[in-house]
């Protein structure tokens, strides 16, 4: 019966987290025929270091400061109580957002954006609990479900395709960072633009 509430609460906060990032984040995401057209000749050097952004938390509309991160692959904004940390791997290189909140890091609360196709919960031996064939917040998505681990955690793993760019987006944290996490993480995704 846990394990039932807890599969739930995972699906409910998700659905929670989605409706006030959407409601809450009045910048149009760059369509697919815009995802390129940032900076001049291809560069990235004018984007600004840093923005502001409109999030909802617990109904609550809260503004946030992002900061810019960018790589060889892709760039993206991340809100500012957020670190990002570069990292390599065998099953493909990416970037890993964890929290600080109130200066206070906790690297089980995060984003993780990689290369490549990875099967994360089978390398983290995580409990899928829904599965998706699309996804139509992020068309780019060719596969994505819930997951809950034996740690109370729970989260979302997007595998995606873009310009023959291939993906896997990990969303992982607590039960309890759920209402104050799903806004920002999809504040990431939402703003990642490949190159």
């Amino acid at each position: 019966m846990k394990k039932k509430g807890l599969i739930l609460f995972t699906i409910f906060m998700f659905a929670i987290g989605l409706l006030f990032t959407a409601c809450g984040n009045d910048q149009e995401a760059p369509s697919n025929g815009d995802q390129n057209d940032h900076g001049k000749n291809g560069q990235y050097s004018e984007l600004p270091p840093t923005k502001e952004a409109i999030i909802l938390i617990e109904g609550m509309e809260e503004t946030i400061n992002l900061q810019l991160y960018e790589d060889d692959t892709m760039y993206t904004y991340y809100p500012e109580d957020m670190k990002a940390q570069a990292f390599d791997s065998k099953t493909g290189d990416g970037v890993k957002f964890y929290a600080n909140f109130n200066q206070v890091e906790n690297k089980d609360v995060y984003v993780k954006i990689q290369k490549g196709i990875v099967d994360v919960a089978n390398e983290n031996d995580w409990t899928i609990v829904e599965e998706f064939s699309s996804y139509d917040n992020y068309p780019w998505a060719i596969e994505a479900a819930y997951f809950v681990t034996d740690a109370d955690t729970t989260g979302s793993i997007y595998k995606g395709e873009y310009q023959a760019k291939e993906f896997t987006i990990t969303i992982h944290f607590p039960y309890e960072y759920g209402d104050g996490f799903y806004p920002r993480a999809n504040m990431i995704i939402d703003n990642i633009v490949w190159k």
